[in-house]
C-alpha cells in the first residue's frame, strides 16, 4: 500500500502557464479536459486524464510511481494498482503498445516516462492536479463519508472498463447501509462527464416473475438516451429478439415482420444477442449498466449476467448490482 504523503500539489499549473500539447495526430487539452485525436474526442477517466497530463509534461524524463500517486491522487491511501490501471486506460485510448511504445513507456520497477514528440510550434502542457481534469459542468459528486477506498475502487474500475476490461461488481449488504446511495454517486459522476448510464430496477414478484425486467428496464432508457439511434439500429441489427419485448419502438408495420423472423427463437438465442449488442455499441458508447436489488431478480437475468461475466474478450461495459445477502434464495 502506498502510505500517506505530505508533499503538497507543487507541480499545480502555475495561472497564464500553457495548457495543451500535441503529439503525433492528438492534442492533450488540460484546461479543457480533453484529448482528441484529429476530429475526435477521445474519452479518459479523470485519474488517468491526470497521470497523462504529468507525464506529457515532462517529455522524456523518467516519473517515478511515488511522483505519480502523489500528484494524482494526493494524500490518499491507495496502492499502485490504481496507477497500473491508469496508465493502461491511457495506452488504449492513445492506441499504444506497452511492448513497443509509442507514447508512454515502462521504466521497470520505477516509473513511467512520456516518449511522445511534441509537434513543432505547440506549447507544452502543463501538469494539473485530478481534481482540475473535471469538466466545467460536471456536477458535485454526492458527498459520502466514510466510503473514500470504496468510491476509489469504483473508480479504478471503471477506468478499467473503458480501457476494455469488462467489469461486473456486486455490492452487496443490509438494508439502509448505503449500497444505492454509493452507486447514485458513480452515476452521477459518470453522467456529469457524458458517459452512458441505464438503471434496471428488480421487484418482488410472485412466482418466477417476468423474465429480463430489469434488462428491459434498461434498455428502455437507452432508447430514450442521448445515444437512443445507436441503441435502436443496433437492436435491429444485433438483437432483435431484445426489440421484439420492447414493441413501442418498432413501428407497427414492422411489428408483423418482426414476429415472423423471430418464430422459433428459443431464450438461448436472446444470451447471445445481449452479448453481441454490447459487442456493437460499446466501443463508441461505453455503458454503466446499474441494476438495483438483484436479490429479487428473476432467473433469466441472473442467467443473462453470468453469461456476461463470462464472455472474454475485449468490451467497454461496467455492470454494478446491489443485493441484500439475506435475500438472496
Amino acid at each position: 500500500m502506498v502510505n500517506d504523503r505530505g508533499a503538497a500539489h507543487a507541480d499545480q499549473a502555475a495561472p497564464g502557464a500553457p495548457h495543451a500539447v500535441a503529439f503525433a495526430t492528438f492534442r492533450l487539452d488540460a484546461a479543457n479536459a480533453r484529448l482528441t485525436d484529429g476530429p475526435r474526442t477521445l474519452e479518459l477517466a479523470p485519474k488517468a486524464f491526470a497521470v497523462l497530463c504529468h507525464l506529457a509534461a515532462r517529455p522524456g524524463q523518467l516519473v517515478t510511481k511515488d511522483q505519480l500517486l502523489d500528484a494524482v491522487w494526493g494524500r490518499r491511501f491507495v496502492s499502485e494498482s490504481v496507477l497500473k490501471t491508469a496508465v493502461n486506460a491511457i495506452r488504449s485510448a492513445l492506441g499504444d503498445d506497452s511492448r513497443q511504445p509509442r507514447f508512454v513507456a515502462t521504466v521497470a520497477r520505477r516509473g513511467y516516462r512520456f516518449i511522445g514528440l511534441p509537434v513543432a510550434g505547440e506549447p507544452a502542457v502543463s501538469a494539473v492536479p485530478a481534481a482540475a481534469t473535471e469538466p466545467a459542468a460536471t456536477a458535485p459528486r454526492t458527498l459520502l463519508i466514510g466510503r473514500r477506498l470504496a468510491v476509489e475502487q469504483l473508480d479504478a474500475w471503471r477506468a478499467a472498463a473503458w480501457a476494455g476490461q469488462r467489469q461486473m461488481v456486486l455490492i452487496g449488504g443490509d438494508a439502509g447501509i448505503g449500497k444505492s446511495t454509493l452507486i447514485r454517486a458513480l452515476a452521477d459522476d459518470a453522467r456529469a462527464r457524458g458517459e452512458t448510464v441505464a438503471y434496471g430496477q428488480c421487484v418482488e414478484q410472485a412466482g418466477g416473475g417476468e423474465p429480463y425486467l430489469p434488462i428491459l428496464d434498461a434498455l428502455a432508457e437507452l432508447a430514450r438516451g442521448p445515444a437512443a439511434a445507436a441503441w435502436l439500429a443496433a437492436l435491429r441489427q444485433a438483437a432483435p429478439t431484445w426489440l421484439a419485448q420492447l414493441p413501442w419502438l418498432v413501428a407497427e408495420a414492422d411489428q408483423a415482420q418482426l414476429r415472423r423472423e423471430l418464430a422459433g427463437a428459443a431464450q438461448d438465442r436472446m444470451l447471445r444477442e445481449f452479448g453481441a449488442l454490447l459487442d456493437v455499441v460499446t466501443p463508441l458508447h461505453p455503458l454503466l449498466l446499474v441494476i438495483e436489488d438483484l436479490h429479487w431478480s428473476d432467473h433469466a437475468t441472473v442467467s443473462l449476467l453470468d453469461f456476461l461475466a463470462r464472455r472474454r474478450g475485449p468490451a467497454r461495459w461496467m455492470v454494478v448490482a446491489s443485493f441484500r445477502p439475506t435475500d438472496v434464495a
